[in-house]
């Protein structure tokens, strides 16, 4: 799962120092707090661990202040910073049944990086994920960059989330992103394409009354393989003609009261002007995709 999140960063051109993973383990802060704190009741437990997950965005005297509404002590909130600076090695030394916790971050963060050929996964013990179905090790994946580091998603193993709905119980791990947390790091680090236009026909109308009929050519169009757009509403042929171009359409394709009297559609190339006229028909549309072919690399 972190090596598809990897994988889906370097998708869209994100680079080894651009981003990075932080990873904990919902066992070492759950065995910190009931060893350490002596704290085992669940809710301030759950308290507590929404409290670390917002600590980035609070100061110290802030952070004092929250910790005092949950009843934690002046000693207590000491301690929970002192365990938030410590390292992997640090955690494992405190409690000796922390080891086994510390050994699955930190293999697996060997693990990753070996097999990305990067070092992008790193321990950090501020990474809480504050819903409380987590169960092991919780993870979110940063942007570096000085204006806007943040985090972009997010997620974590949780053993019986499945079971709070129905009756098997059924491990799982899994993250949730956005796209607008994507573009903001696409854009931030230079990495949004310039994404070039590609449609064929634009089809118009001059009236309510062709509706029906610019839709059913479009539909015949698409069937063509045609990329095609279509007007939601009528104007001056110019300024269609006019909003065509500015869409880079190739050329606009219309039925009005003569084209429908002689069962045809007519077709304006906006590369020379010149305006051609097609049978409504299987026939018409291959000649129209012909001519077409050679308009379009003329």
């Amino acid at each position: 799962i972190l090596i598809t999140a990897i994988e889906i960063m370097k998708s869209v051109g994100a680079k080894e120092n651009d981003f990075e993973i932080k990873i904990n383990h919902r066992g070492i802060i759950n065995a910190y707090l009931n060893s350490i704190l002596n704290i085992t009741e669940k809710e301030k437990i759950s308290n507590i661990l929404r409290l670390l997950d917002k600590k980035d965005k609070l100061t110290e005297l802030e952070f004092l202040t929250e910790g005092q509404k949950i009843d934690l002590t002046v000693l207590e909130i000491d301690q929970l910073n002192n365990y938030l600076s410590m390292n992997i090695d640090d955690v494992s030394k405190i409690i000796f049944h922390l080891n086994s916790y510390a050994k699955d971050v930190s293999d697996r963060i060997e693990f990753v990086n070996k097999v990305t050929n990067s070092n992008f996964v790193k321990y950090d013990p501020t990474i809480m994920r504050g819903f409380d179905y987590y169960t092991g090790i919780v993870f979110e994946v940063f942007d570096t960059h000085p204006e806007n580091r943040r985090a972009l998603f997010g997620g974590g193993r949780y053993d019986n989330l499945v079971g709070a709905f129905c009756e098997d119980e059924l491990s799982g791990i899994g993250y949730g992103m956005g796209d607008v947390a994507i573009y903001n790091f696409m854009e931030k680090h230079n990495l949004l394409p310039e994404l070039e236009k590609n449609i064929d026909v634009c089809v118009v109308r001059f009236s309510d009354d062709d509706r029906l009929h610019q839709w059913v050519l479009c539909q015949k169009l698409r069937e063509q393989n045609f990329h095609v757009i279509t007007t939601l509403g009528h104007a001056k042929f110019g300024k269609q003609i006019q909003n065509a171009e500015k869409l880079g359409a190739k050329a606009i394709a219309f039925r009005g009261e003569d084209e429908l009297k002689n069962n045809q559609f007519c077709v304006k190339w906006l590369n020379t002007g010149e305006q051609t006229f097609f049978e409504n028909s299987e026939t018409g549309m291959k000649e129209f995709y012909r001519k077409f072919i050679l308009n379009k690399f003329r």
